[in-house]
């Protein structure tokens, strides 16, 4: 029997990118076996193509895929380097990568796994948007024919916020005001402070009795930077306070959608809105 190859996993015809918190992102998994009489593969390899563009405010942004080669909109070109640079998918003499390997070894094995995380990084204010579409190929390197073949596209777009804000000043049951506002950085955390109203001896001063938690969109909690946030500072007059408490939400997560905070007995919801 010659040497066949098919696809035995594949993304889904549209991939929808998603904003990850730093990077608007689409990621996609696909896998393939060959066969072969002798039991090896060692001829059987992947090469993935691409086609497309990465936007920010409508503006193309070339992605550079090889020395001086620049991502085309509407021409296929091979998505990286083939060795000796080793930047695209599915040659076997370059080296192993759990995101592009070759099972059970790398020179003759009969089974392909790949992943990939075409992403478009935004800041505060700027609408992203990816649209690009992938050609994923299976071939004999002896022959040069194509053993299968499937193309697919990844999709998206996501205005960035400049800052999120409670919709409100939220009273609490002593009829103390809270807000909040969180602004995006430049490593994808969110910066924020709360600001609160309160009585001089309500609290010793410095050391207000403040817990939040964080939640997404979806009601999962958002994990804080251990080593950011945590200073107070407080303003006013011999009778009243403001106090300004500073955290940060950790890279890499979903927008926090609302803020829960504990004060004084009282738990509050604050809910977040794009500004």
């Amino acid at each position: 029997m010659p040497l066949t190859g098919q696809f035995t996993s594949l993304p889904p015809d549209v991939v929808d990118a998603q904003w990850n918190g730093n990077m608007l992102e689409g990621r996609f998994v696909l896998e393939a076996d060959f066969a072969n009489d002798d039991g090896t593969c060692a001829n059987g390899e992947y090469r993935q193509y691409i086609r497309g563009s990465y936007l920010v405010n409508g503006a193309r942004h070339d992605h550079v895929l090889c020395g001086d080669i620049i991502i085309s909109q509407d021409e296929f070109q091979q998505d990286g380097c083939p060795p000796p640079v080793c930047t695209a998918y599915g040659y076997r003499v370059c080296a192993d990568n759990p995101k592009n390997r070759y099972t059970p070894d790398r020179p003759t094995g009969c089974h392909y796994h790949m992943e990939d995380e075409p992403a478009l990084q935004g800041f505060p204010g700027e609408t992203l948007e990816l649209d690009l579409e992938f050609r994923g190929v299976l071939i004999n390197t002896e022959s040069a024919e194509v053993l299968a073949e499937h193309t697919w596209r990844v999709r998206g777009q996501y205005t960035v916020p400049n800052a999120l804000e409670s919709e409100r000043t939220i009273k609490t049951s002593r009829g103390e005001g809270i807000r909040a506002r969180l602004a995006l950085d430049v490593e994808g955390g969110w910066s924020g402070s709360l600001t609160f109203a309160r009585r001089v001896g309500d609290l010793p001063d410095g050391t207000p009795d403040v817990n939040i938690i964080a939640y997404d969109a979806s009601g999962n909690k958002l994990g804080f930077d251990s080593g950011a946030g945590g200073q107070v500072r407080e303003l006013g007059d011999s009778l009243k306070r403001t106090t300004h408490l500073s955290f940060r939400i950790a890279p890499g997560q979903p927008d926090p959608h609302r803020l829960s905070v504990g004060y004084l007995g009282d738990t509050i919801d604050i809910p977040l809105v794009a500004h």
